[in-house]
């Protein structure tokens, strides 16, 4: 193989390893999301019983 034939293998390899983890990077960024609104809305009525606990208590 050519000297030439080398540096176009890495940069194809380069290219497309920078381009399958920019498409991991915003797969994990955009299913992320839906996770942590599921979980901030369960700490908030976590917390909104909590205060209807401690006000029933008083």
């Amino acid at each position: 193989m050519s000297f030439e034939s080398w540096v176009q293998f890495w940069q194809v390899t380069l290219y497309g390893g920078l381009g399958l983890f920019a498409i991991l990077s915003a797969w994990v960024i955009v299913s992320g999301v839906g996770d942590i609104r599921d979980m901030f809305a369960s700490l908030t009525a976590e917390r909104d019983r909590a205060d209807e606990d401690s006000k029933d208590g008083n």
